[in-house]
């Protein structure tokens, strides 16, 4: 037995393959892929081989991955960097997955069913040996070697199945910790990433067990010198744990703590701990998470006096404002005018509801405002959303008028309600028309009185002209009697019209031209008058100069323009420009002299023309055409 080659052989085998399995745990590899370098190395030094692979595979996928070459190969094959395999397209090397066993093929240059050639450039292969490796009836890789001096046996498959169960133990465990440190890289750029400061305590005695960047960068350490420190030391530097800390009531509860900070440079941090629990559901450590809510608490801090700010504004305005929910009713928002105003306690207007019941104890009265308020809010019209001096009845029983105005916001669900109390403004306007009224009496009384005087005195001047048998003095009382002619039309005009400031100046200029023209008994074959007057309304004041001016200009051309009986025409037109009124008088009479001049003029009628068209601030104007044409103009 001793002397038995083949017992020699295993023992020999078994041998190299104990120096195999020690070379390759003992040398130290930077990764599983030298690792696996290193493991197909000494495969091929096992059998004797000269071509090798590993290549991982995907049992979903079904297809392989070319993770190692031997060097034998990468010197031989000119395929390229081929790295990845379907099973489908795999040949002969690819019976071991479809059969799921180890294949030996010792002439790989004779005819094989099971062979499907390989391209060109591939390595030649003589010998060939596969072994699928196992990991709980799943093949994860399939080895291959390749090109042995001799036949391969069943005894190079037991020492590669030795071989290999022990690596991919080996690398199992390898991949676990390959797995686990990138896990904790992983970790660690995640909570470098953190922009909030984070914090993990094992036990309550406040020890730090480690933090991210941002909780070493706050507090201007390195974190090798924050871990193993208790947080009191380094944040309050005390000698005993804070009575407020969330972390020691998060060991104490099993619960989430939160507690907000106030640091003595002003800065405010917000603290929120939670517990950390291991499968079992035991209590293995606290993490606590700070952050900096300086900004937001300044900010708050300026909503807050923001708020009070408008609400301060709102309280004091002099209108009532009211927010309330559409679809609801509710009220949300409520400024105290708009309860003063209304006369009823805030808790009537919580809700539409109530506030109606209230503010229109009259049923019918009630639906016709509900009614009427549905209906025009619903027009979507802001004309319809305004209803002027409504009357309303206060929790005492005193009346008032309102004006209201609703503003909705349907996409917000809200209506906006103001209301403005006008009940002060209703008393004065109702003072104010009877004070009126009354005026309007006085003024009409008045009016008439002066017009009685007036005419008074034009029948005194008759009767005394009667008496007088001079021309010349007779046509100073005629001038005298136009112009009271001229007042006592416009009193008319003023007492027979609804407005006692305006007259419609158009109606006045004709009715004072005939007038003229019947004071001074002119026969109306021989001269003509005529007028173009456009509709104007113009201020008492004006109108008795302007009507002064007339009867002057008028009973000028009368007595100067037309000797010895001599016929022609009068014109009056009245005249808007722009912004200016025109009063012109036009006759076709013999004109003024060749050498008139309005500044050295000592006539009574156009010194007082001039004299009245400068009190109202007008301009004259003197047209020696064929006629004479004198014209006013003012601004309207």
């Amino acid at each position: 037995m001793e002397d038995d080659p083949l017992i020699a052989l295993t023992e020999k085998k078994t041998l190299a393959r104990l120096k195999s399995l020690v070379s390759i745990l003992q040398h130290t590899t930077k990764g599983t892929q030298e690792f696996l370098d290193r493991t197909l190395q000494e495969a091929l030094d096992l059998t004797e081989s000269r071509l090798g692979f590993i290549a991982p595979y995907d049992e979903e996928n079904k297809e392989f991955t070319i993770a190692v070459w031997s060097k034998e190969v990468m010197k031989e094959c000119r395929l390229g960097d081929i790295r990845s395999f379907k099973l489908e397209k795999a040949g002969f090397w690819g019976e071991v997955v479809r059969q799921r066993k180890p294949l030996i093929l010792n002439d790989f240059l004779a005819e094989n069913p099971l062979k499907k050639g390989y391209p060109e450039g591939h390595a030649a292969l003589y010998r060939y040996l596969s072994i699928p490796v196992f990991r709980e009836d799943k093949i994860v890789a399939v080895v291959g070697i390749a090109n042995k001096s001799t036949d391969y046996t069943e005894i190079d498959i037991l020492q590669m199945n030795l071989l290999l169960d022990v690596v991919w133990k080996v690398l199992d465990r390898k991949l676990a910790e390959e797995r686990y440190k990138a896990a904790e890289r992983e970790k660690a750029y995640i909570l470098s990433a953190i922009t909030e400061m984070v914090f993990y305590y094992k036990n309550p005695g406040m020890e730090i067990e480690w933090c991210n960047k941002a909780a070493a960068e706050f507090l201007g350490l390195e974190m090798q010198d924050i871990k193993k420190k208790q947080c009191y030391e380094i944040w309050h530097k005390r000698e005993e744990p804070c009575s407020f800390c969330p972390v020691s009531k998060s060991f104490r509860t099993g619960e989430v703590a939160n507690h907000e900070y106030t640091l003595e440079d002003g800065r405010t941090l917000a603290l929120r701990s939670s517990p950390v629990f291991d499968d079992d559901g035991i209590l293995v450590g606290v993490v606590l998470v700070t952050r900096d809510i300086s900004d937001r608490v300044r900010r708050m801090k300026e909503i807050e006096e923001q708020n009070e700010f408008i609400t301060t504004i709102l309280d004091n305005l002099p209108i009532g404002l009211a927010v309330n929910e559409i679809s609801s009713g509710k009220a949300s928002y409520l400024n105290k005018k708009f309860s003063e105003i209304y006369g009823w306690p805030e808790d009537t207007f919580r809700d539409v509801e109530s506030f109606f019941n209230a503010v229109y104890p009259d049923p019918e009265r009630r639906e016709r405002i509900k009614a009427r308020i549905t209906e025009d809010i619903k027009s979507g019209d802001p004309k319809r959303m305004t209803w002027p001096e409504i009357e309303i009845t206060t929790s005492q029983g005193e009346k008032r008028y309102i004006t209201a105005v609703n503003i909705p916001l349907s996409e917000q669900d809200k209506m906006i309600s103001t209301v403005l109390d006008m009940t002060l403004q209703r008393q004065y306007q109702d003072s104010l028309k009877g004070m009126i009224h009354h005026r309007e009496i006085l003024m009409k009384e008045l009016q008439h009185r002066v017009k009685n005087n007036l005419s008074v005195l034009n029948s005194l001047l008759s009767l005394e002209m009667s008496k007088i048998k001079d021309n010349e003095t007779r046509h100073v009382f005629m001038d005298a009697q136009g112009r009271i002619q001229s007042m006592m039309t416009l009193y008319r005009h003023l007492y027979l019209s609804e407005n006692l400031t305006d007259i419609d100046l158009d109606i006045y200029i004709k009715n004072l031209s005939d007038s003229i023209f019947t004071t001074y008994k002119i026969e109306k074959e021989r001269i003509k008058i005529s007028t173009n007057l456009d509709k104007v309304k113009i201020d008492s004041k004006r109108a008795v100069s302007l009507g002064l001016i007339l009867n002057e200009l008028i009973t000028n051309s009368l007595k100067y323009a037309f000797p010895d009986a001599r016929t022609g025409t009068v014109k009056v037109s009245l005249t808007r420009i722009d912004a200016n009124l025109v009063l012109a008088v036009q006759d076709d009479g013999i004109g003024l002299p060749v050498d008139f001049d309005l500044k050295k003029v000592e006539s009574m009628g156009l010194l007082l023309v001039k004299t009245l068209t400068e009190q109202i601030e007008g301009v004259l104007k003197i047209d020696n055409l064929p006629g004479t044409r004198i014209s006013v103009w003012i601004n309207l």
